[in-house]
């Protein structure tokens, strides 16, 4: 299927006029509070001699949406 120029902004004006779940997810669930714990877990899990190697890290909070949303 040919994609065309415009189906991308015709699909998100679609899922906002039906409402967007993770807007709605987004103000019901405050995801700031999660952060310290999983900070301490970050920490915990990284060994010592990789912690600044390679790129960073993608956030703690987006990381565990991206987990939570995939269940």
């Amino acid at each position: 299927m040919i994609k065309g120029l415009f189906d991308i902004h015709i699909r998100m004006k679609k899922i906002d006029s039906n409402g967007d779940p993770l807007v709605m997810l987004k103000q019901m669930v405050d995801w700031e509070m999660f952060r310290a714990k999983l900070e301490i877990i970050r920490a915990t899990k990284t060994p010592e001699n990789t912690r600044y190697a390679g790129r960073k890290p993608y956030d703690v909070i987006l990381m565990f949406k991206m987990l939570i949303f995939q269940t």
